[in-house]
């Protein structure tokens, strides 16, 4: 039976939960007990949540093309702004040079913001494709593809470019609006996730990516799955707690204020205490986050508005 898979009502959740799993994976990664048996990384899954979601609104919305760029430019900016105070008091060197070089995605002060640089290019050429191709769905997906085999060929870090498929299928939910869902579909999934998931525990040697062909398309196959079943379970999840709906509105600043916390824990060695590590991590990231939107909405937000 045909259903909408996104909503405007889900996505929200969906964004909340991503911010979690993506946090908490980032924190399992410098868990030395821990990270040697996390075989299978899930981040490219977690973050191709965010990318599927991006795809998905840009379909949806009114805005122009200066006006997205200008808002994901802004959660960039003001996350730099706060990264920038907090090197200072914790007395971690940074250069002008850098700084300039973050400005335009050459280098990375805010950490895991290489995200906010690819959705603005994603989002360009989604524009691109709409003046010149008329939208057409094939051309876009060339375009993809291209981005794809230009990052892979220059031999950047994998999550760079590992989940942008989930972008133009974002684009594809959002204008078929419908795709069959039905609990066979959903047990067949399942069980090739599951195939595909050993297979990884088999291929790939503890958290380190061989990227042959074969990895390569394992893993694009685990994101793909994964966000289908992600899909599937958050249509059914229904958030009526208003604190839960707070925590999930500050998704993009949960993602962007993370990386300096779970930083300064490890800088201080306290990711040998799970318990401190894991808490702390958690505790405070929410904290920066709040903040990071309370300087937003204060400041850049109130601006956007007029632009």
């Amino acid at each position: 039976m045909g259903s909408n898979v996104i909503t405007k009502d889900n996505t929200n959740i969906m964004k909340g939960i991503g911010a979690i799993l993506i946090l908490l994976h980032h924190i399992v990664q410098y868990i030395p007990l821990v990270s040697k048996y996390y075989t299978v990384t899930f981040g490219y899954s977690f973050v191709g949540i965010f990318f599927l979601i991006s795809g998905y609104g840009i379909t949806k919305s009114n805005r122009g093309l200066f006006s997205r760029i200008l808002k994901l430019y802004s959660y960039f900016l003001i996350a730099l702004f706060l990264y920038l105070i907090i090197f200072n008091i914790f007395d971690i060197e940074i250069t002008i040079n850098n700084v300039l070089k973050s400005l335009i995605g050459l280098f990375e002060i805010v950490n895991f913001s290489w995200y906010i640089f690819e959705i603005i290019i994603l989002n360009i050429m989604y524009f691109i494709n709409e003046k010149l191709f008329k939208g057409n769905y094939l051309s876009f997906i060339i375009m993809v593809i291209t981005m794809f085999m230009i990052l892979f060929i220059k031999e950047v870090d994998a999550w760079l470019y590992m989940s942008l498929f989930m972008f133009p299928i974002g684009v594809l939910l959002g204008k078929k609006e419908r795709l069959n869902i039905n609990k066979i579909n959903n047990i067949i999934v399942f069980i090739l996730f599951i195939i595909i998931n050993i297979l990884l525990v088999l291929f790939v040697n503890k958290t380190t990516v061989d990227f042959k062909i074969l990895n390569m398309f394992l893993f694009l196959l685990h994101i793909v799955l994964f966000n289908y079943l992600f899909l599937v379970i958050c249509k059914r999840i229904n958030i009526k707690n208003k604190y839960v709906k707070d925590i999930f509105n500050l998704s993009s600043f949960i993602y962007l204020s993370q990386g300096i916390v779970i930083r300064l824990f490890i800088m201080y060695e306290y990711n040998n205490n799970v318990l401190i590590y894991i808490s702390g991590s958690i505790i405070f990231t929410l904290i920066l986050a709040i903040v990071l939107k309370y300087l937003y909405n204060l400041t850049l937000k109130k601006l956007l508005t007029k632009c």
